[in-house]
């Protein structure tokens, strides 16, 4: 299985999150995937954790190199692919060029196209579930642009 992670995924890992740090640090090792990021999405990191989160860039540097030494770094894709957010359509080009199975991110508005090609995408916890527990990914309210949640009278 080849995965391809967001920016805003390892960006979470790095500040913290466990779920997305165990996505990138353990599943690779205990699952033999082949996980992905692209020089676009290691610029764009850069670029939000200096300027967005003032994180001083020689940790920017480390943890950026620790990352580029266990995940597949892809190089930049020549055309985008179509979608709602210009920028986006660059990372989506560069995990359709890895042949990635499944993009990773917690973008919304990414959630929503659901596939791109061949390319499902997924929130973390979805490919955690699906990795750990052999849960089949569905398509979530969190892959609709506007989630209804249904309300079922009390009785």
């Amino acid at each position: 299985m080849k995965v391809f992670v967001d920016s805003n995924v390892l960006i979470a890992a790095l500040r913290g999150s466990a779920l997305c740090r165990q996505l990138l640090f353990q599943v690779q090792e205990a699952t033999r995937q082949e996980l992905f990021i692209s020089d676009t999405v290691l610029s764009e990191t850069a670029r939000i954790l200096r300027h967005k989160m003032g994180v001083p860039p020689e940790v920017i540097a480390a943890q950026l190199a620790q990352v580029a030494e266990l995940l597949q770094v892809a190089p930049r894709s020549s055309a985008p692919i179509p979608c709602p957010d210009p920028d986006d359509g660059w990372v989506l080009a560069d995990a359709v060029q890895t042949g990635a199975d499944y993009f990773v991110t917690g973008d919304k508005v990414l959630l929503a196209m659901y596939t791109v090609q061949t390319m499902r995408i997924v929130t973390p916890r979805e490919l955690m579930d699906q990795v750990y527990r052999g849960i089949p990914i569905a398509r979530f309210e969190a892959h609709e642009e506007s989630a209804v949640y249904p309300i079922h009278p009390v009785i």
